[in-house]
């Protein structure tokens, strides 16, 4: 039987803008995002089952209909907790694995700060270490300055199935290319471009309007992860 760990975490909100949310489970492989009032307190035990009403900071009315669709959406999912903006994320996946992964990448891009899981399946998680932008581990590179050079494993966002395609594909492009991700999973590739200056910039131009033509009624945003062979993203005040 699965220990009850009880947490208490006591956070305040530096405040963010609510992100819109469609009013449907989300489809495997993408992550939805809801926002919570402050401040909130996160309190739960380990191994109890989830219930919309419980999240911690959750209005009672609760109005982000993300939190009822955790509910009913199939496993493997898991939810994670921005533990300074408070916004809360929930993925899908093939594997509770990934879904863990996308959860936490997607959260902590977003949050701009470290998450924790909340969730996983129907079950409540203890917290684990939060991330950290100083600490090296499998999400720094979400955080913190990613590595220079393109490398579809680094990628971040996109399910296993999805890395398998498009962000694998483009390295094996050549000339000007650049590749566009999503915070809900999806890759879109331009390639093809003169191997100059000039073409990457076009290709990257490129990706990044059709990218947002793709999210334009989702609550997804697009992030220009490379150019060439390099990757392009760098957080905000790197």
């Amino acid at each position: 039987m699965r220990s009850m760990t009880r947490a208490v975490l006591v956070l305040a909100s530096l405040g963010v803008a609510a992100c819109a949310v469609d009013g449907k489970p989300p489809p495997l492989g993408t992550a939805g995002v809801a926002e919570q009032p402050n401040p909130f307190t996160l309190d739960w035990q380990a191994g109890a089952p989830y219930v919309a009403a419980r999240v911690p900071g959750a209005r009672a009315d609760l109005s982000s209909p993300q939190l009822q669709n955790y509910a009913t959406a199939p496993a493997p999912k898991a939810m994670a907790i921005g533990l300074q903006n408070q916004r809360i994320v929930t993925a899908r996946g093939t594997s509770i694995e990934e879904a863990r992964r996308r959860a936490l990448e997607t959260c902590a891009y977003l949050n701009r700060a470290p998450c924790v899981l909340y969730a996983e399946n129907d079950a409540l998680v203890a917290p684990s270490q939060p991330l950290n932008v100083t600490d090296p581990g499998p999400h720094r590179r979400v955080l913190g300055v990613p590595p220079s050079q393109y490398a579809a494993s680094a990628v971040p966002f996109v399910s296993d199935m999805t890395r398998g395609g498009a962000p694998t594909e483009y390295a094996r492009r050549t000339g000007g290319r650049a590749l566009v991700v999503t915070t809900g999973g999806s890759a879109f590739v331009e390639a093809g471009y003169a191997d100059t200056p000039t073409g990457a910039a076009e290709a990257a131009a490129v990706a990044m309007r059709r990218c947002t033509e793709a999210v334009r009624q989702t609550n997804s945003q697009c992030l220009l992860w490379a150019v060439g062979d390099r990757v392009a993203y760098r957080p905000p005040g790197t």
